[in-house]
């Protein structure tokens, strides 16, 4: 370890630093822990006299007044006086002292990693009760403990915002090679594309079908690429990959997930037919999504599984990959056995979602519960904005956009005519933006209807324009928007936000 300290480098840092302590302003990544047991209690003292007096009032003579203060010798030998008036003689300009500390600095990052090393080889020794997928978790999570520390230096200076415009548009960038197209066309226009770096959620009540949603967008994604540029990895809280198997069957087959799912399929000609069609239409899908069940594993094995399925597919490839977490919840026996609050562990995790976004350069679409005032009750319509979020508003912190997803109520659906096994069942708003797309349509607008009240008396509300979908059998499909609905039917009285009122008999759709 003693290999791993520069001295020579640390007193030519404090030397200059002695001199001109104006210079640790170009220095901020420096900290005690760059420093021996020889050198640190020098800088912890220069810090403790720059916090109590102005930069101009310090001086070798109060920093010496402070050691001896101290009741110290440095080294355990050499006296505070003679040692500062020795680091004064050495000679060493502003400029190289910055790069002397930045060298300092990767002997920091040298020693972590020595650590790193160290913890790493004592789990081995002690992961034989681990299975081989918790040992490599665990190791994992030591790494990753650690990567905030090994961030290192500081190095990147600050970018001239105006001056370096032109660069953006001369240069391919990550947005150019890793952002991935919606497959809903409206949704695309609405709020663009799914981009590199960025936590995307979808919030939603339970059994309103989350969980359909990723599985119908990941498959549409994958059938419209069929040069294999994408490839995706689903984590799933819920379902093991035997049921989602099943869905994607039924999805594909148009045949009843319960007779995949109990195999009755085999004792019906044509619906066989339709699943061995389906089987057949999965043959360009092959290695195309991974799906992991991760009921109950806790946030570093979830974040581990991740980064190696994205060493292992996407880096060096050339792939577009895309990571979909179903769902942000508390669930391992460590969230149970946290003393943290419920909403600090779900940021937690919803932190540690968008570092895996940003450190990895692939977007992360994520889903999470919403709480009960998404649902009507006695005391109002349900509600449909961010406090809706179950858990925690750090969700809104981390995350890019926000979508509520809500299932279309029975009577929304017959007052509308919403009726055929194509027709509209569910509603898609956003909540939260902070990303839009080109929105070239013209339906990005308010939506102008009536709504009958309990009196039967006729009031205008306005409300933001949002994409319908029809859920049938797995598939997810859109099915235009609200301000196309209203404008289609012309129907006083309806309030898709809510229960709908009945109609009076005179009232008929147009």
């Amino acid at each position: 370890m003693a290999a791993l300290f520069n001295l020579e480098h640390e007193k030519q840092f404090l030397s200059a630093v002695i001199r001109n302590p104006a210079l640790l302003a170009d220095c901020p990544f420096i900290t005690e822990k760059d420093f021996g047991p020889t050198n640190r209690v020098v800088f912890q003292t220069v810090q403790a006299v720059l916090n109590s007096v102005r930069v101009d009032g310090f001086s070798r003579f109060v920093l010496i007044e402070r050691l001896n203060g101290l009741s110290i010798k440095i080294g355990g030998v050499i006296e505070p006086r003679l040692y500062i008036e020795a680091l004064e003689l050495i000679g060493i300009n502003d400029k190289a002292a910055v790069q002397v500390g930045k060298q300092l600095k990767a002997l920091t990052i040298q020693r972590e990693i020595d650590q790193i090393g160290k913890e790493i080889q004592e789990a081995a020794k002690k992961g034989g009760d681990m299975t081989p997928s918790e040992l490599v978790a665990k190791v994992t999570g030591i790494f990753s403990s650690k990567v905030n520390l090994l961030g290192g230096s500081n190095e990147d200076e600050p970018t001239d915002l105006y001056g370096t415009a032109h660069h953006l548009l001369d240069q391919q960038n990550v947005y150019d090679t890793r952002s991935i197209s919606l497959p809903y066309p409206i949704c695309q226009d609405l709020w663009g594309t799914f981009d590199p770096g960025q936590l995307y959620v979808v919030v939603a009540r339970l059994k309103v079908g989350k969980s359909t949603f990723a599985l119908s967008t990941l498959q549409q994604l994958a059938l419209a690429d069929p040069s294999g540029e994408f490839t995706a990895l689903y984590l799933d809280t819920e379902l093991t990959t035997e049921e989602v198997q099943c869905r994607a069957i039924a999805s594909l087959s148009g045949v009843r997930e319960y007779y995949i799912r109990h195999k009755i399929y085999r004792k019906n000609r044509e619906m066989k037919e339709k699943v061995e069609r389906a089987i057949e239409m999965m043959r360009p899908l092959w290695a195309r999504v991974d799906h992991l069940y991760i009921g109950g594993k806790d946030l570093d094995y979830q974040l581990s599984a991740a980064r190696r399925w994205a060493y292992k597919k996407v880096r060096g490839t050339g792939k577009k990959g895309m990571i979909v977490h179903d769902y942000i919840k508390t669930g391992s026996s460590r969230d149970f056995r946290s003393q943290q609050s419920l909403s600090l562990l779900i940021g937690e995790k919803a932190d540690g979602l968008k570092g895996l976004s940003k450190e990895l350069e692939i977007p992360v679409l994520a889903f999470v519960q919403a709480n009960r005032e998404n649902e009507d009750s006695k005391s109002g319509p349900r509600m449909q904005n961010s406090s809706v979020i179950a858990g925690s508003d750090m969700i809104g912190q981390f995350a890019s956009n926000i979508w509520l997803l809500e299932k279309l109520t029975t009577d929304q659906r017959a007052a509308f005519g919403l009726n055929g096994p194509d027709a509209a069942t569910h509603g898609f708003r956003i909540i939260a933006p902070r990303q839009l797309g080109p929105c070239e349509l013209g339906l990005d607008r308010l939506v102008k209807y009536q709504e009958t009240t309990l009196n039967g008396k006729p009031i205008d509300r306005h409300v933001d324009n949002f994409v319908l979908f029809s859920f049938n059998n797995f598939v997810v499909s859109e099915r235009g928007t609200f301000y196309d609905l209203v404008e289609r039917n012309k129907v006083a009285g309806i309030n898709v936000q809510q229960e709908a009122a009945p109609l009076p008999p005179e009232q008929k759709m147009l």
